[in-house]
């Protein structure tokens, strides 16, 4: 189910990049944070803040809601192991789109 006044049900393609290949990316991503019991959003942005590249990391928060629970992630510091599966999840489903 897509939510009302999401990115995909405004536009559902979302630019070409809602593709098979990017649902399985996805769910692998998605079975990392489950093994590691991580929430996604959490982290995927503290995979983003530390890349040795990233000079900051962008989310897109539509609600206060979706704010809130973005910043109760602020602090989170990801183990090798969790580091080693989203390496593992990448190289099986590298640009997935």
């Amino acid at each position: 189910m897509v939510p009302e006044g999401s990115r995909m049900s405004l536009s559902p393609d979302l630019g070409g990049r809602n593709t098979a290949r990017a649902h399985l990316a996805a769910a692998a991503y998605m079975e990392v944070a489950q093994k590691h019991g991580l929430d996604p959003v959490h982290m995927a942005l503290a995979w983003c803040a530390g890349r040795p590249f990233m000079a900051s990391v962008i989310f897109g928060a539509t609600t206060a809601a979706q704010l809130a629970h973005i910043i109760e992630g602020k602090d989170i510091e990801l183990s090798d192991q969790v580091l080693a599966d989203l390496n593992k999840a990448h190289r099986a489903h590298p640009m997935p789109y």
